[in-house]
């Protein structure tokens, strides 16, 4: 599935559960802060890989989208 579509399809289901929330795409060494330690955290520790999915500074999926896990973390 292409990024962007990606992008679309996350910010609309998070839209239709009522949350209001920012969906963007960037490279993994774009990522500063919080976000850039929850990537190489998955990435080293769990040997996880993109595409990851990123909620309130922590890995909700990696690998694949798992719209469950993201809600699931949206709602935490």
């Amino acid at each position: 599935m292409p990024t962007a579509w990606r992008v679309r399809v996350i910010g609309q289901r998070l839209a239709a559960e009522g949350f209001s929330a920012e969906v963007r795409t960037c490279d993994i060494y774009a990522l500063e802060g919080d976000e850039r330690h929850a990537v190489l955290d998955a990435m080293v520790r769990e040997g996880a890989e993109p595409p990851f999915v990123i909620v309130g500074g922590k890995v909700a999926c990696a690998g694949d989208i798992d719209m469950d896990a993201v809600l699931s973390a949206a709602r935490r």
